[in-house]
């Protein structure tokens, strides 16, 4: 159970750390569609990144200082963690949004190939 925890933060601090724009709060639906949408492609391409080892795209919405903060180093040291505890992406599914503090957290279910158990990721 403490090392599904370890993973499940594993891949969501590099998710939270990956957005570096936030989406602002909106009210109407089609705003809120486009936002679901937004975030949606946001999160595949963060996890097609670290999949493929590409730091560059890992790191392409990064804010100059979030890119120090995480190099090269540490992102293949994620990659390699999150591979070997869950294995490759199988399906996200998005279950909705809050507002917190005026930040927009999206939140997805995902399977991974190597866990049982669904995964949360949340997208800042």
């Amino acid at each position: 159970m403490v090392h599904l925890v370890k993973r499940t933060c594993l891949l969501s601090m590099a998710l939270v750390l990956a957005l570096a724009c936030v989406v602002s709060a909106q009210d109407s639906s089609t705003q809120k569609t486009s936002a679901m949408s937004q975030a949606a492609g946001i999160v595949d391409e963060i996890i097609q990144a670290i999949s493929q080892g590409d730091y560059l795209k890992f790191t392409s919405r990064f804010s100059p200082s979030l890119k120090q903060s995480q190099d090269r180093e540490a992102f293949l040291q994620l990659q390699r963690n999150i591979q070997k505890s869950l294995g490759r992406l199988t399906s996200t599914e998005y279950l909705g949004f809050y507002v917190q503090q005026g930040n927009v957290i999206t939140l997805f279910k995902s399977r991974f190939s190597k866990q049982k158990d669904d995964v949360l990721i949340k997208l800042v």
